[in-house]
Parts: C-alpha cells; sequence; structure tokens
C-alpha cells in the first residue's frame, strides 16, 4: 500500500478496535493533509479511509470540508453506509457531506457549473458501452452523409479500402 508522505501531524483516535497495518495506520491518523491510498482489491482501502473520515470528524473537522472519493460506487455505498452504521455521522450531516466516487462528483460540478464553460447542465454521462456505440452510430451517420458524394475523399477511401476498415480508422482517430 502507498501512503503519500511528508511533514505529517497525526490524530491519535479514541478508540483503537480496528487492525490496521502500520501504513494504513498512518494513513488513517495522517489529518492536516492530502492522502492517496493506493493498493490491490480486498487490501482494505475502504477501511482505512472510513478510519481517516472517522479521525478528521473526531478532530473536529466538519463534514462539509472532506472530500472522500472512490472509484466504484460499491465503496462509495460501502462508505457512507458504515459511516452511519458506526455513528461517525447522523444521516442529515451525511446528507451534506462528499462521499462519492471521483465520477459522480465531477459530474455534480459539471451540472452546477458548466454552464460558466458553455456545457449544458442538461448532459448525460454514457457507459463505455454506450460511448462506443454512440462513436459507432455517429462514424456511420458520418460516412453515409459523404458516401451520397462521389468526389468525397470518404467516398473514395471506402471505394479503395471499405467501409469497415474506414470506419475502424475514424474510430481509432476519435479515440485519442
Amino acid at each position: 500500500m502507498a501512503i503519500q508522505t511528508g511533514l505529517l501531524r497525526h490524530y491519535t483516535p479514541r478508540n483503537d478496535r480496528i487492525m490496521l497495518t502500520p501504513n494504513q495506520k498512518q494513513a488513517s491518523v495522517t489529518i492536516d493533509r492530502s492522502v492517496a491510498v493506493i493498493a490491490g482489491a480486498g487490501s482494505g482501502k475502504t477501511r482505512v479511509l472510513i478510519e481517516r473520515y472517522k479521525n478528521l470528524i473526531q478532530s473536529g473537522t466538519p463534514p462539509w470540508k472532506i472530500l472522500a472519493f472512490t472509484f466504484t460506487e460499491k465503496a462509495s455505498q460501502e462508505m457512507k453506509e458504515r459511516i452511519l452504521a458506526e455513528n461517525i455521522l447522523t444521516a442529515e450531516e451525511e446528507a451534506f457531506s462528499s462521499i462519492s466516487t471521483i465520477h459522480s462528483f465531477c459530474s455534480k460540478i459539471l451540472h452546477q457549473y458548466g454552464l460558466s464553460i458553455d456545457l449544458n447542465p442538461d448532459f448525460t454521462l454514457l457507459s463505455s458501452e454506450e460511448g462506443f456505440l454512440e462513436k459507432k452510430f455517429r462514424i456511420r451517420s458520418f460516412l453515409k452523409q459523404n458516401l451520397k458524394n462521389s468526389s468525397s475523399p470518404f467516398f473514395l477511401a471506402t471505394q479503395k479500402w471499405g467501409t469497415r476498415l474506414v470506419e475502424n480508422f475514424l474510430s481509432k482517430f476519435f479515440e485519442n
């Protein structure tokens, strides 16, 4: 487990009943800076984040000043449930906390402030599969429109290499 290090201010928790490794313990009691917890599946990242969250609350940090991000919805939901079950926050306090996936947090920010960057706040995020299908649909629609014109470079390309190869090329081109 990798832990961000440096000059650290530690919080000494009141209840030490949770068994954490030394690195996990360091991450959970470091309260004066951000800490990135990087580890494999099943290594206790969620438990460390919950302990850290609890230590921040017990040291006087209000919940609305704590950003707790995970990458999976499952871990995010587990954190919320445990924080409520362990009475770290009340249901009302949890409603104002920022415990989420990084993707849902960023989506919330974009929906709230998107107009300032000319983004329609009614946008929808697509899953990987939805994005793939949408891109494929748009490429096919684009080619269909351009294949009507025999002087179009796309018409000529499909004549030389075939529609499927041109579709694949455009798909790869738009990945970047």
